[in-house]
């Protein structure tokens, strides 16, 4: 049985696994730093907040970023294993509900 993408990114959030997908209509692939998937009431949707390190293959400039599930596709762990920022915690989880899983395992 093939996991959903929200338990992929909480398999890659456990290992502490860079990420590549793509979102919404864009074709490049997007490399991430997984910190949380978390949900908001408000909204009704569940996101993942992140450090976005490469899109198109390409070195950016890390940022932080929140990503809706239902938007993400084609999604693959990267052999590459990434070190947390210091301090994250999560009050950084723009109104979060309720934490799914975390890198530091809320």
């Amino acid at each position: 049985m093939e996991l959903n993408i929200q338990d992929k990114l909480c398999q890659a959030i456990k290992k502490k696994s860079v990420v590549k997908f793509k979102y919404d209509d864009d074709l490049s692939f997007r490399e991430v730093e997984p910190y949380a998937v978390y949900y908001v009431e408000s909204t009704k949707n569940t996101l993942l907040y992140s450090t976005m390190i490469k899109k198109n293959n390409q070195a950016i400039k890390p940022e932080p970023r929140d990503f809706n599930l239902d938007k993400i596709h084609c999604l693959e762990l990267v052999d590459l294993l990434f070190k947390p920022e210091v301090g994250f915690t999560i009050s950084k989880l723009n109104g979060c509900s309720r934490v799914i899983c975390s890198i530091n395992g809320f």
